[in-house]
């Protein structure tokens, strides 16, 4: 039996940096029209269903990077409907019946300054240059929401090929990349003129490094052409850190954590009570699953 997932504290207003593996590592999100349109569509269906705020996307072929905003505290419900239709719509695409995802959970990782913010949405986007996969990441051709910086609204319509006309899935659905609420005051113009700048400090990287180990990148359409059954030649570590808190600002990390550290404690603590079979058990605020089970009872946020 595989170890327990550590639990974790869910409240309203937290920005997180979420990135989720493909099985295997298999190119089963490579770009074509289906792949961009479906994610799209239900990123943007389930963000308006649990108040997401998407702040970044990106779409590589065997994984996917977002940061958003869980303004409600119930993100777990959001990245669960995203990554179970997702699943669901490019298994018939590709006439497949087993797992898309990787069978360890998404990686969640809480920023927790303006600093760390900038850093993963630049790197999200940036990912296709930083793999070589692309020089310039206007060229990407998977999903993504570098042409959307400037907070247009766009419309993204439901993937016909799999979801029924009469089923509860909206024909439409808006969708707009939001400015992060760690840069509020600064104007929708000059946010996405300070991402740009971070990204292409990276595209600028990335050459720097393909020059000095002598390397080209492989271009969109080589990207495109690939198999969804496909996978890198190339083997990644495995079984490192996983760290849950990003932070530029030292104090600040060190002051989530342990608020982290102490919300965890007093979770176990209640757990142990209600174990040993006290029946009036109240859970610290932020306790998500048992709550919405209706298991246990907790603290108001």
């Amino acid at each position: 039996m595989g170890e327990m997932a550590v639990p974790r504290c869910v409240v309203p207003g937290k920005t997180l940096f979420i990135s989720r593996r493909c099985s295997e590592r298999r190119f089963f999100l490579k770009p074509c029209q289906a792949t961009r349109s479906s994610v799209v569509y239900l990123v943007a269906e389930a963000a308006q269903r649990y108040g997401v705020q998407v702040h970044a996307l990106c779409v590589m072929s065997n994984h996917l990077h977002m940061v958003i905003t869980d303004t409600r505290g119930n993100y777990p419900e959001f990245l669960c409907q995203v990554h179970k239709l997702i699943a669901k719509t490019l298994n018939v695409r590709w006439g497949r019946w087993e797992n898309l995802w990787a069978s360890e959970q998404a990686s969640v990782v809480e920023l927790t300054d303006a600093a760390s913010v900038l850093d993963k949405i630049a790197y999200t986007l940036a990912n296709p240059a930083m793999a070589h996969l692309v020089a310039c990441i206007d060229a990407w051709p998977g999903a993504s929401s570098w042409g959307a910086l400037d907070g247009r609204v766009f419309e993204v319509r439901r993937p016909g090929w799999f979801f029924d006309e009469k089923g509860p899935m909206p024909e439409k659905v808006q969708m707009r990349y939001e400015v992060p609420p760690a840069f509020a005051g600064m104007s929708r113009a000059d946010w996405a003129r300070l991402v740009r700048v971070e990204v292409r400090k990276r595209e600028k990287k990335a050459a720097e490094q393909r020059r000095e180990l002598g390397i080209e990148v492989l271009g969109a359409r080589a990207v495109m052409k690939q198999s969804p059954f496909g996978k890198p030649a190339r083997e990644v570590p495995r079984r490192g850190l996983k760290p849950r808190v990003a932070g530029r600002n030292k104090w600040r990390r060190i002051e989530v954590l342990q608020r982290n550290a102490r919300w965890l404690a007093a979770y176990r603590a209640a757990f142990k009570r209600l174990r040993e079979g006290a029946r009036d058990v109240l859970f610290p605020a932020g306790t998500y699953e048992l709550v919405r089970l209706g298991l246990v009872s907790s603290h108001p946020v």
